[in-house]
């Protein structure tokens, strides 16, 4: 068990330092897998082995939210390695600059740091009014700055174009359309994107013309688009089991904190990621269920290990 998190540990830096090259090639002009320049031929945005930065950033978060929490509760299990995981993924989605995986680890932050570790009022205030504060500022002298202004694209703020956020609220929009339509049967997770094909018109389908519609927004509705209503709430309650109902039951039933601590971390991280999730599209992400596949192998080990000890105890 220790030794499979400790190799899912280094994957996360594995992939961060392959983007930290990609950078460094980037700013001499060499192209390393870039899929996407900030400015082109001398400024790379960081996508590792992924399509474009934000499934750069959406995968390495996994990595950043799970060192960071066992980081933070200073679990000296795994040594200095959760503390080099934390450090290189949260660099490599700084230097991806996809805003949405930078949002989500500043309000992992704020969460852990304000609500799990300070309990007095008036740190908590201090520091929310400092976080704000400095992000404001940021955003001012960004939007002032006309070299930094390729930071805001995409947003449709300032004058500049809304086709990352446009494109993302056309796709919601369209699914809610389609569920309307057929809310409790579905069309299956490979079905929604021609679903939206149709709905825009598309009667020739294949890979080609569907391509362009797989414009789907938020893993949660299109896994209601796709399997209904019914099929839904299975899916919720899967949710609800891996997460809650095994939190739950090692804190209650294990007296070895470590064991608790760490499933807390997978539980976390996956938390997280599902929020991340709520604006990107495709449940269909391996590293999702390679993660939730590690949350539930992680808790039958230590289930396992805690049923024989209440046995001999009783005996």
């Amino acid at each position: 068990m220790d030794a499979a998190i400790r190799l899912y540990l280094i994957s996360f830096i594995g992939c961060s330092l392959f983007g930290f090259l990609q950078l460094l090639f980037g700013v001499f002009g060499y192209s390393l897998l870039v899929e996407q320049w900030w400015i082109e031929g001398r400024l790379p945005r960081l996508n590792g082995f992924s399509y474009e930065p934000s499934y750069y950033s959406t995968y390495l978060l996994i990595g950043f939210s799970l060192s960071y929490y066992l980081y933070r509760s200073n679990l000296d299990r795994y040594g200095k390695l959760p503390f080099y995981t934390c450090a290189c993924s949260f660099l490599a989605i700084f230097l991806s600059s996809s805003r949405m995986g930078i949002l989500v680890v500043a309000i992992q932050l704020l969460i852990y740091e304000l609500i799990f570790n300070r309990k007095r009022i008036k740190q908590l205030s201090l520091f929310i009014i400092a976080f704000f504060s400095i992000t404001a500022g940021a955003f001012i002298y960004i939007a002032q700055n006309e070299n930094l202004a390729f930071l805001l694209a995409g947003l449709g703020i300032m004058g500049g174009s809304a086709h990352s956020s446009l494109e993302r609220l056309d796709g919601f929009m369209t699914q809610v359309d389609i569920l309307a339509k057929n809310p409790l049967k579905g069309y299956s997770l490979g079905g929604v994107s021609q679903a939206i094909a149709f709905e825009k018109g598309v009667t020739t389908i294949s890979q080609e013309t569907i391509k362009p519609y797989d414009i789907s927004m938020n893993i949660f509705l299109e896994v209601l688009t796709a399997s209904g209503a019914i099929g839904f709430l299975f899916f919720v309650y899967y949710i609800y089991s891996t997460t809650v109902k095994v939190k739950r039951r090692i804190n209650v039933r294990n007296t070895n904190t470590n064991d608790c601590t760490l499933i807390n971390a997978l539980v976390w991280s996956l938390l997280f990621e599902f929020l991340i999730l709520c604006f990107n599209q495709n449940v269909l992400r391996a590293y999702l269920w390679v993660h939730i596949g590690l949350l539930n192998g992680v808790y039958f080990c230590i289930r396992n290990e805690v049923v024989p000890s209440i046995n001999n105890k009783k005996g």
